[in-house]
C-alpha cells in the first residue's frame, strides 16, 4: 500500500483517510506485544538469525495449528495482563490461568521435545537467543492470524479516530528545501 499524504485530505475526508491507515495500527500492534513476549525474561538481546535459527522457526511454524498459535497468543496475553498497570483490563481465573499454562507447558514440550527436537538441539548448541528468536517469530505469526480477524482489526482501529491527521500530517510532510548560495572560497571575489 502506498504511504497515505494526510496532508492533501480536507476536513470531510478525513474519516475516508482513516480507514488508509489501518494496517498502522495493526503493525504498531504486533510490534508492542512481540516486543514484549520473549520466552526468557531477560533483558532485551538483539535477535540472532542463523541457518539453525531460521531452521527451527519454520519447524514451529510447520508443526503448529492455527488452535496451537491461538493457545500461545492466549498465554502472551495473560502473561501481558498481569502488569499491574494493565490487569484491571484482563480478568482470568485462577482455573483459567493454571488451563493457559498447562496447554502452553504441553505445546513447548511437544515442539522442543518431539517435533523439532533436531532443530531445537542445533539452536542450543549455538548458544545466544536463538530460541528466544525462533519462538518470536511463532509469537508473530499467531498475532498476524489474530489481528486478521477482523473484530480485532476494527478494535485495534479504535484509536484511529483521536489521532490529530492534520497535525500528523503537517508532522510528516517532507520539509520544504530553501537554496543556498555556496559559500565563496577563501580568497575568491563574490559573485557580482
Amino acid at each position: 500500500m502506498d504511504p497515505v499524504n494526510v496532508a492533501a485530505f480536507t476536513e470531510d475526508e478525513l474519516p475516508t483517510a482513516m480507514i488508509s491507515i489501518r494496517p498502522l495500527s495493526r503493525a504498531l500492534f504486533l510490534t508492542a506485544l512481540i516486543g514484549g513476549a520473549t520466552l526468557a525474561h531477560a533483558a532485551p538481546t538483539p535477535r540472532m538469525t542463523t541457518p539453525a535459527v531460521a531452521a527451527l522457526s519454520a519447524c514451529l511454524a510447520d508443526n503448529t495449528t492455527g488452535k496451537d498459535r491461538k493457545d500461545l497468543a492466549r498465554w502472551v496475553f495473560v502473561g501481558m495482563g498481569a502488569h499491574p498497570d494493565i490487569k484491571r483490563l484482563a480478568s482470568a481465573s485462577d482455573a483459567d490461568l493454571t488451563d493457559i499454562d498447562r496447554t502452553m507447558g504441553q505445546l513447548m514440550t511437544r515442539l522442543m521435545a518431539e517435533s523439532c527436537l533436531k532443530q531445537t538441539r542445533e539452536v542450543t548448541r549455538e548458544g545466544g537467543n536463538g530460541i528466544e528468536t525462533a519462538f518470536g517469530q511463532l509469537g508473530e505469526l499467531a498475532m498476524q492470524e489474530l489481528t486478521n480477524n477482523p473484530a480485532v482489526g476494527q478494535r485495534m482501529a479504535g484509536f484511529l479516530k483521536h489521532v490529530d491527521l492534520m497535525r500528523l500530517g503537517a508532522a510528516l510532510a517532507p520539509a520544504a528545501t530553501t537554496t543556498v548560495a555556496p559559500a565563496p572560497l577563501p580568497g575568491a571575489s563574490a559573485p557580482r
